[in-house]
């Protein structure tokens, strides 16, 4: 939740605990000299100094509610504190690590240099597209200018179609009239062509009554006329004719 700098830490501890005391720790080399014998007598010595909060890793307290003995400077070295062994260890994986760093750092660099490729191969196919798409706004800008252009020749040839159709209209009209009154007027012919046929066929009845009669008058004419010949031919009208007696044939 919180870090407490080193007067920070001591004045909270202390408003709560009436002793406190405080050790600064800190991670240090050393060089150890320890007798193969065990159980010999461990011999520890610090460098003199000033022990400086701000120089330290970390603050460790003891706190009670009465006094503590001593302060004693207490030092704990482990056996991987063997500092030239661990160093070579240290050193050889950092080597491994270093290795490998550099592997994937070559793996990396021959990988940026595929996307450098590959991102200058973008550009330059973002480039075409860019082209392609400013040609396609100017074709559709064009489109646009058609389109508007088609729209306006709509609306005048629409006006024309409706100014025709009304012209048509009333062409049609007049012609429809015109036909009216011609199929009236042909109605009207063909009810007196009919009565003149009607009167023909009348005429041409009594013409030939007529011819019929006309005929038998010929006829009764000839007979006549052989009868008047026959009569002149006779002795009798031809001695009266001489003695001036009889009818003059």
């Amino acid at each position: 939740m919180h870090e407490f700098g080193f007067d920070e830490f001591r004045c909270e501890l202390q408003s709560i605990f009436q002793h406190v005391s405080l050790f600064l720790e800190n991670h240090v080399e050393g060089v150890t000299f320890q007798p193969q014998e065990a159980g010999q007598t461990v011999e520890v010595r610090v460098d003199a100094g000033d022990p400086l909060p701000d120089e330290s890793h970390f603050f460790v307290a003891v706190c009670a509610n009465r006094p503590q003995i001593g302060n004693p400077t207490f030092v704990y070295v482990p056996r991987a504190a063997n500092v030239l062994r661990e160093r070579e260890r240290h050193i050889d994986l950092l080597e491994h690590e270093l290795a490998d760093k550099n592997e994937w750092l070559d793996k990396a660099q021959r990988d940026l240099a595929e996307l450098d490729a590959r991102h200058r191969d973008l550009l330059a196919e973002l480039e075409r597209s860019n082209r392609w798409a400013e040609d396609l706004n100017r074709e559709l800008e064009d489109r646009r200018a058609r389109v508007a252009e088609l729209q306006e020749e709509l609306a005048r040839e629409q006006q024309n179609a409706q100014r025709v159709v009304r012209e048509l209209e009333a062409d049609i009209e007049s012609k429809t009239q015109w036909a009216r009154n011609v199929d009236a007027e042909i109605k009207r012919q063909i009810e007196e062509r009919v009565v003149a046929v009607e009167a023909l066929h009348h005429t041409e009845k009594e013409l030939q009554e007529r011819t019929e009669w006309a005929l038998r008058l010929n006829e009764e004419v000839s007979q006549l006329g052989r009868q008047l010949e026959l009569v002149r031919a006779s002795r009798w009208v031809r001695l009266g004719r001489k003695v001036g007696v009889g009818p003059a044939v």
